[in-house]
This record gives structure tokens, C-alpha cells and sequence, in this order.
């Protein structure tokens, strides 16, 4: 009876889960390909914090396009204008120029306390030089200069400003055109990936024939770049690893039901663990997915056992195959669920739904295999011997791959010191700046912008907070001084300076300009002098993307300046009260080392907790082989790698995690074996072990560092864990010889 209700419960539970999903992605799945999502928690200040994220969230949505016409035909003004055209249907870009009215009229109205140097800098050289400039633009051929500009501005400091202010934007060449603005739709969703994608691929079949080029730069393309390569990843590693399983389950148990039970079992589980995730969390990330596909071999874990109870005592009754399975699958699936487990305490985001999917995922195999498949795994009707001996011959191999013996041992050994020798020569990498590859082509048209607009892919910027805007700017100045002239910021305070760098520009445009060339260069160009603060009305309303350089937060005031500066220039604090420079990949790496320390002592416990959990349900000393070869194996995994040139990352110690909890599973079932003088348990642990690397060692081929170092860690550590796991068979088999 009680069965009956477990096999209840778990149709409940699909049928439940397959609503959730459905009810989610009704409006698309909520899939999140943000790459600071895979990071731990910033260790910044709270409202430092909150000040970046809010930037943050800014500056991913900025866009820069440089469209350039390789056949000086003037084609790249009307590409761009078509380009700005696709991008804008249905409201999906903002361009810059339906705000560069309203920063003309700002910079018109400042233009006497705004200047391109430091006033301590404006020379009488310089000062002669802007009155040069003017006057070769008022005679030049072709000179775009009213009357009326000449009067209010007669030094043309307008122009002078916008051309240094836009840091070289206003003198790329006449077969290039620049489009700049933000997608006001999330850079990091799916759906806004995919459409910029779209309509610049329609774009680029239209004119790219015609000889026009685009060069773009913006997290958006980053982000697309990176799902298309984890799709690619998941097709093929997920692809990949049910195929080998279905072809192993039918080479090893030749019955169709067996491969179509092992892929409903991967489903189904799967599919649980998404719906918990989606329940618990607002989206779920990419590289989960990608993840994911260690389930395969999991999960598939369990259906080998299951499978091997009956073609091995020729399907016997359901309450004697459960009998053998209960305890070491509900050890397995505990310890495996603690392992995952311990991925919630460190801190990523991706990890606590990972842990959430994966220990849902092997409840539901868990459950699916006692309560459901057992009943359903009916004694074949036909063809018993030949199936009979298929398994034997997997027995037969699996006795001699796995043998109890000193040539087992001798090889534990050697894996043993090649391991200490991977640990001398081991290396750890924390920069995240290395963990997800970049488009080379895209990284190449971010150079070549950078030229143009600046560097829009810093990880650097300077916070300055201030109990009101007037003090965060003084202290924004103040910081940008110490900085160096050599280090470039995009700030507010560039376009708003302080009443007191105000002040000082005035005076010193009086001082060096006005006073000793005004009236002679009024007459020379035949207009009134006029004062230096003109009494015309100025509609001098700020452009709204100041806002984006500055963020409100519990009443404190934030600027948010990018820094980018030359490679032979090492950025340091300030050391200003108020003023933190956030080098945004730098604090993540730090916090990834001392993640990476903090995951080491999680294993140190998770052993200790598993010796603990083993030694009360067995009660036996040498039952703890159970626990300490699979953290030996641990351990193989994470410094054998190290000899093929990979270093440890993080994501090496979170893959330990998960591969103690899968060797437990071998270890369980081999102690089990040898208690009860019977080999069958090698070979449903040997198809285990191969589905486990089928899966989870096709991670190692992923261009993702995370990923590539989590399946290279499981997939050296489980050949090690089925090396070691003959070890609990040989103390089981001799415990009970001892008893005798």
C-alpha cells in the first residue's frame, strides 16, 4: 500500500512540475545570461553596492555602432539612418541624437564654465590658439557659423567643447558614421539578444554587399555571443550524453523499454528540478542548464542499479529487488543531495539554483526508480537468455575492469603519488576575466570604438558619494586630479562641474581670454563685445542620460565615473574620503579566492559530516571506506588536472562537491556487494561510472573555464572513484569473513 502511494506521490509531483514549467514560460523562459550572475556576492560597501548595481544596470544597455563605407560614396549616412531605423521598431532603442538638442543647449549655456583643461592649464599659448581656432573657423570655406552664434559666442567655445568633449566623435572621417544609444529593454534577456541580433543581421545582408561595414560594441552582443555558445554547449554535451547512454542501456540490457525508461527517467528528473528552481528562483541561468547535463549520468545511476536486479537474479519479486536497493540508493541519494547541498553556502547565485535543481533531480530518480519503475519492469516474455547473456558479459568484463587485487591496489597507489605530484606543481586561476571566452571579432570592433568613444568594456570606475550632488561632485574632481592626466573618465562632472570648478573656469577664461582679446577679437570680426555672462535665456534644462552618471540611494548621492587607463598604469585608491575606485573584475576575483578557500574547508566538512552519517547507519568501522575513497578520489579530481596544464579554479572545488557525493554512490553499492559475496554490483557500478563520463566528462569540452574546469574534476575523479571503490568490497567481503 504504501507503495502504491509513493507511486502517487510522484505523478502528483510530474504532473505538478509540468505546470509550473508551462505556467512560466507562457511569457518565454525567464533564462538569464548575465555573466555576474555566475559571480559570488560583491563584497563592496552596501550603498557602494547598490549604487553600481543600479549604474550597472546602465551601462549594459549602452549600444555604439560605427558604420563605415568602404567605397567613399557617401553610403554610410543612409545605412546608418536605415540601421537606427530597424533598431527603433517597437521602441526598442533609444539613439543618443534625440538628446543632443538639449546637450548643445547645455553646453551653449556653460560654455563659459566648462572648460577641456584643468583652468590652472589655460595658458596665454592656449588662449591665443582657442582665438586661432575661431577665427579659421569663421573664414574657413564653408564654415557652419551664424551671426547669431558669433555674437553670444564669439570665441566659439560651443564648438570647442563639443569637439573635446566627445572625445573624438566629431572628427572620425566622412565615410564613417556613428550611432550610439541604449536598448531600453534588459541587455541580458533572451528575447532582447535575439532581436538586436535579428535586425542587424537584416541590416547587414542589405548593405554589407554594397560595401558598407558596422562595427558595434555593447554588453548586449557579449551576452548573445555567450547563450549561443551555451546552447551550442548544452546541444552537444546533453546531445552527446543521452545518445552514448541510450546506445550503452542497449548494449548492456538489450530491451527497448530499458533505453526508453532511462530517458523518461533523465526527463522527468530534469524536469523537476527546473520547475523547483523556477518555483523558488525569478530565472534560472544558462550555464545551469549547461550543468544540468551531469544529471544524465546521475540519475542514470539509479536505473542501472535498478535494471541490474532484475536481469541479474532473473526478475525476481519487487519486495526482494527493493529490498537490495533501499539502503545503498537512500545512502547514495543522501550523501550525493548533502554534496549538492553544500553549493548553497558559497555564495554564486548560479550555484544555489544548480544545488536546488540537481538535489530535486536525484529525489525525484530516487523515488522514481523504488516506487515506479520497479512495478513497471515486468519479466520479459520472450528472449530471457539472450538478455541473460548480455548481462553476463558485462559481468565477466566488469569482474576484470574492477578486480579485487594487488594490481588494483598497486594502481590506487600510483594514482595516489601522481596526485601528490599534481598538488606540488598545482596552480589556482581566480580572474573572472578569464572565465568566459570573447568574440575576437567583437573584441577587435571594441578596439577600434574605444578610439572613438572610449572604452566602454572598463571594469573600473570611480564612486563618489556625497550627502548632497554638490558634495559628491567636488569629490568626484578631487579624485579625477589624483587620478593623473594620463587615466580617462567618463563622468558627470566633466559636463556638470562644481559651483567651485565653475567659478575657477570663469575667472580664468576672464583673466586669460576676455580681458586680453576680447574687444580685439569683437572687432576683427566685426561683432559687439558682449559680457562674459550674457543676459540671453538659455533653455539649459539637463540632458536626462546625466542621470545615468548619477544614482540616488537612502538619501546619499553617487557618481559613477568608467576609468580606463594604459596597461603600463597601475590604478590605485584615491585614498579621498568618500571616493572608492570599484575595479569591478579585480573584487571578484578576490572574492572567487577566498570562495575557492571557503569551498576547500565545505569538503573538509561535508567528509566528516558524511563519516559521521555512515557510522551511524552501519555502524562498522571499516564501513567508513565508504566515505574516505570517495574523498580520496576527491581529491584525484581536483590536483590530476593540474598535470594536464588546468589550473584550480573555484569551480574545480564545487565539481569535488558533486563528485564525493556520486563516488559515495559507488562505494555504497560495492560495500553492499561485498557484504553479500555477490558481483553484480560491479557491473551496475562499472555502467554507472561509464554513463557518469559520458555526461559529466563531456563538460571538459566546454570553451567555458567554469565548465570546462567542473567536467574535468568529475570526469578524472570518477575513473579514480571506480578504482577505489574495490576497496569497500574487499573490507565488506573481509568483515564478514571476520564474523564468521
Amino acid at each position: 500500500m504504501k507503495n502504491k502511494w509513493g507511486a502517487c506521490a510522484c505523478v502528483v509531483w510530474l504532473v505538478l512540475s509540468l505546470a509550473i514549467v508551462v505556467a512560466r514560460a507562457s511569457n518565454g523562459l525567464p533564462i538569464d545570461t548575465n555573466i555576474k550572475s555566475i559571480l559570488p556576492n560583491q563584497t563592496l560597501a552596501s550603498s557602494v553596492k547598490a549604487a553600481m548595481d543600479r549604474s550597472g544596470e546602465v551601462a549594459s544597455n549602452r549600444v555604439v555602432f560605427l558604420v563605415t563605407d568602404t567605397t567613399q560614396s557617401g553610403l554610410n549616412v543612409q545605412a546608418m539612418a536605415s540601421l537606427k531605423q530597424k533598431l527603433m521598431q517597437g521602441n526598442l532603442f533609444a539613439d543618443d541624437m534625440a538628446d543632443m538638442d538639449g546637450l548643445g543647449r547645455w553646453v551653449f549655456a556653460n560654455r563659459e564654465e566648462i572648460l577641456c583643461e584643468p583652468a590652472a592649464n589655460l595658458s596665454d599659448e592656449i588662449a591665443q590658439n582657442i582665438r586661432k581656432q575661431a577665427l579659421a573657423k569663421v573664414y574657413g570655406v564653408g564654415a557652419p557659423i551664424t551671426g547669431d552664434l558669433l555674437r553670444a559666442d564669439p570665441f566659439l567655445l560651443t564648438l570647442r567643447l563639443s569637439e573635446c568633449l566627445s572625445q573624438g566623435a566629431a572628427l572620425i572621417p566622412k565615410n564613417q558614421s556613428l550611432l550610439s544609444g541604449k536598448l531600453t529593454r534588459p541587455a541580458f534577456a533572451l528575447d532582447t539578444q535575439a532581436q538586436v541580433i535579428e535586425r542587424i543581421g537584416t541590416w547587414e545582408e542589405e548593405w554589407a554587399p554594397k560595401g558598407v561595414e558596422l562595427a558595434r560594441t555593447g554588453a548586449v552582443f557579449h551576452a548573445a555571443h555567450g547563450a549561443n555558445s551555451a546552447k551550442t554547449e548544452m546541444s552537444f554535451i546533453g546531445g552527446i550524453g543521452i545518445v552514448g547512454v541510450v546506445a550503452l542501456f542497449w548494449f548492456v540490457f538489450g530491451r527497448v523499454t530499458n533505453v526508453l525508461a532511462v530517458a523518461s527517467l533523465i526527463a522527468f528528473s530534469c524536469l523537476s528540478g527546473f520547475a523547483a528552481t523556477l518555483l523558488i528562483f525569478q530565472d534560472i541561468h544558462m550555464l545551469v542548464l549547461v550543468f544540468a547535463a551531469m544529471l544524465v549520468g546521475v540519475v542514470a545511476d539509479y536505473a542501472v542499479h535498478a535494471m541490474a536486479t532484475g536481469v541479474n537474479d532473473n526478475w525476481p519479486e519487487e519486495k526482494f529487488r527493493r529490498g537490495h536497493l533501499w539502503r545503498p540508493m537512500t545512502v547514495s541519494m543522501l550523501t550525493t543531495a548533502a554534496g549538492f547541498a553544500g553549493l548553497v553556502f558559497l555564495g554564486v547565485p548560479m550555484f544555489r539554483q544548480l544545488a536546488v535543481f540537481a538535489i530535486i533531480g536525484i529525489f525525484t530518480a530516487w523515488a522514481l526508480v523504488l516506487f515506479v519503475f520497479l512495478p513497471l519492469d515486468r519479466v520479459p516474455k520472450n528472449g530471457r537468455e539472450v538478455l541473460s547473456f548480455r548481462w553476463m558479459r558485462v559481468l565477466s568484463f566488469a569482474s576484470k575492469a574492477l578486480p579485487v587485487s594487488r594490481t588494483a591496489a598497486y594502481v590506487a597507489l600510483g594514482l595516489g603519488v601522481i596526485t601528490i605530484g599534481g598538488f606540488i606543481f598545482s596552480r589556482s586561476l581566480d580572474d573572472v576575466r578569464e572565465f568566459q571566452p570573447r568574440n575576437k571579432e567583437l573584441i577587435a570592433q571594441e578596439v577600434q570604438l574605444s578610439q572613438i568613444v572610449g572604452s566602454m568594456s572598463s571594469q573600473v570606475f570611480l564612486v563618489s558619494e556625497g550627502v548632497n550632488l554638490e558634495e559628491a561632485k567636488r569629490r568626484e574632481e578631487a579624485a579625477i586630479k589624483v587620478l593623473g592626466p594620463d587615466v580617462t573618465t567618463f563622468s558627470l562632472t566633466r559636463f556638470d562641474p562644481s559651483l567651485e570648478v565653475r567659478r575657477s573656469n570663469r575667472a580664468a577664461l576672464e583673466d586669460m581670454l576676455f580681458s586680453p582679446y576680447g574687444r580685439v577679437h569683437a572687432a576683427q570680426l566685426g561683432v559687439a563685445t558682449l559680457p562674459p555672462a550674457s543676459n540671453e535665456v538659455v533653455d539649459a534644462a539637463k540632458p536626462a542620460w546625466f542621470e545615468d552618471l548619477h544614482v540616488v540611494d537612502n538619501g546619499k548621492h553617487f557618481l559613477i565615473a568608467r576609468v580606463s587607463a594604459p596597461q603600463n598604469i597601475v590604478l590605485s585608491d584615491t585614498s579621498i574620503e568618500g571616493v572608492t575606485l570599484v575595479d569591478m573584475a579585480g573584487q571578484y576575483s578576490q572574492a572567487f579566492a577566498s570562495y575557492r578557500v571557503l569551498a576547500a574547508w565545505s569538503l573538509v566538512a561535508a567528509v566528516g559530516v558524511a563519516l559521521l552519517f555512515v557510522g551511524i547507519i552501519y555502524r562498522n568501522i571499516r564501513a567508513l571506506s565508504i566515505v574516505l575513497t570517495p574523498a580520496a578520489a576527491m581529491l584525484c579530481g581536483i590536483y590530476l588536472p593540474t598535470l594536464l596544464g588546468q589550473p584550480i579554479t573555484f569551480f574545480s572545488m564545487a565539481g569535488a562537491m558533486v563528485l564525493f557525493g556520486v563516488g559515495v554512490d559507488y562505494s555504497a553499492f560495492m560495500w553492499e556487494s561485498g557484504r553479500n559475496r555477490e558481483t553484480w554490483s560491479k557491473a551496475s557500478v562499472l555502467v554507472g561510472g561509464i554513463t557518469t563520463l559520458l555526461s559529466m566528462g563531456l563538460l571538459a569540452l566546454s570553451e567555458t573555464l567554469p565548465v570546462r574546469s567542473f567536467g574535468i574534476t568529475v570526469a578524472l575523479g570518477v575513473i579514480c572513484a571506480l578504482v577505489f571503490s574495490t576497496l569497500p568490497y574487499y573490507l565488506a567481503s573481509k568483515d564478514v569473513s571476520d564474523a564468521k
